[in-house]
């Protein structure tokens, strides 16, 4: 860590920052942004990285950030001057079977976060949009203001030089029966070649843009071009300005979500 740091603007990030979700992403867009910004952000992801700050801090942190079970640890970190907490829930998909062990993580998420909220009167609660903010304000009885999240510039300053497309469909996001699944792409193929953009199904060019292949998403595809007998291209873990590259040769975006509360892919996409 860099002992030359100006603690009167430096910002602290409490949580997850490997993995591919949401939240994730949230973290890293905030990190990145405050350091466009001229801030010093700190991470704080782990054990270590906690202790290396402790024994350095001799000053105020003007804000910390909390997300998840973090937020459990708000009172180690009373020197900053604000805490706020990325209220962003713990949602279990519908699905066909019950998943126990899911639910009982958002169990134990949804407890331990309103026992903490009840008594860090300091947290200022955030959330993405006015339902979430208003359901959660009633979860834990406290106000939650709406601050839509952002995504990274890469997508906001990307030139659209031309309208051609090479795809006619992509999905960016995580593939799960959440998110992406096989009735609901038989219904978008349908509907597409209704529309009469292609002759039939073997006319189509989808792509998947996704942070990683898992199970589900190589039978998810493989049916749908055993069936279809359609391109698929798959697109794994590419950077930013790729996605934008992708997307922006893309005729139609889609994805199959019953609830995404970030709405971060759908931005990016619109961008």
């Amino acid at each position: 860590m860099n002992k030359s740091l100006n603690y009167q603007n430096t910002v602290i990030i409490v949580g997850k920052f490997k993995g591919l979700g949401g939240v994730e992403s949230v973290h890293k867009n905030l990190f990145n942004t405050y350091k466009k910004m001229g801030f010093d952000v700190l991470k704080i992801s782990n054990f270590n990285s906690f202790i290396s700050l402790f024994f350095r801090v001799n000053s105020e942190v003007k804000i910390v950030y909390f997300s998840g079970l973090s937020i459990f640890f708000s009172p180690l970190f009373l020197f900053c001057k604000k805490h706020v907490f990325f209220v962003h829930g713990f949602y279990v998909h519908e699905q066909d079977t019950i998943n126990i062990k899911r639910y009982l993580k958002k169990y134990f998420y949804e407890f331990i976060t309103s026992f903490c909220l009840i008594f860090y009167r300091w947290v200022v609660c955030i959330a993405p949009s006015p339902v979430s903010s208003l359901i959660n304000s009633f979860k834990y009885s406290r106000n939650v203001k709406v601050v839509q999240w952002g995504v990274s510039d890469e997508y906001l300053n990307y030139p659209l030089n031309n309208n051609k497309y090479k795809y006619h469909l992509s999905f960016l996001g995580r593939p799960n029966s959440q998110k992406l699944n096989i009735s609901s792409m038989d219904l978008i193929i349908e509907k597409f070649i209704d529309s009469k953009i292609v002759c039939s199904a073997e006319d189509l060019n989808i792509a998947f843009l996704m942070p990683q292949d898992n199970k589900y998403s190589l039978s998810l595809i493989n049916n749908v071009h055993e069936k279809y007998r359609c391109s698929i291209n798959k697109f794994i873990n590419f950077s930013n300005l790729e996605i934008c590259s992708i997307l922006s040769k893309t005729l139609y975006y889609f994805n199959c979500y019953e609830w995404e509360a970030f709405v971060i892919t759908n931005i990016e996409a619109l961008c």
